[in-house]
């Protein structure tokens, strides 16, 4: 009978620390699991930013492009009109517009300038 009883002491003692780490096990995986919900939730938070951002970067470059592209037709069109300049200046003095001298200040075709 003191077997018995103290078989039985001893298993109670064990029932009790499983039952204690049972507890202990039980705390620390909800503790994991709001952390692993937490950091979901911070991940998808992130993608979202992630794919606002992309966006915006998409948009971003569209709009230098379309900036490159103004600004390459605007260089064209002011080349086309300097050299219109150009021509209608040596129209009117036959000589071309680098080799003038511009210290004639009564010239019958000043008209021209």
């Amino acid at each position: 009978m003191r077997q018995a009883t103290s078989r039985l002491g001893s298993i109670e003692k064990q029932l009790t620390d499983r039952t204690s780490e049972s507890g202990l096990h039980e705390a620390k995986l909800k503790e994991l699991q709001e952390e692993l919900e937490s950091r979901t939730r911070l991940i998808g938070e992130l993608e979202g930013t992630l794919e606002a951002k992309d966006i915006e970067l998409k948009e971003s470059a569209s709009l230098v492009d379309k900036v490159k592209a103004l600004h390459g037709e605007q260089c064209h069109e002011l080349q086309k009109q300097i050299e219109e300049v150009r021509k209608k200046r040596n129209m009117c003095t036959g000589t071309p517009f680098h080799e003038r001298n511009f210290k004639k200040v009564h010239s019958p075709l000043s008209r021209c300038f």
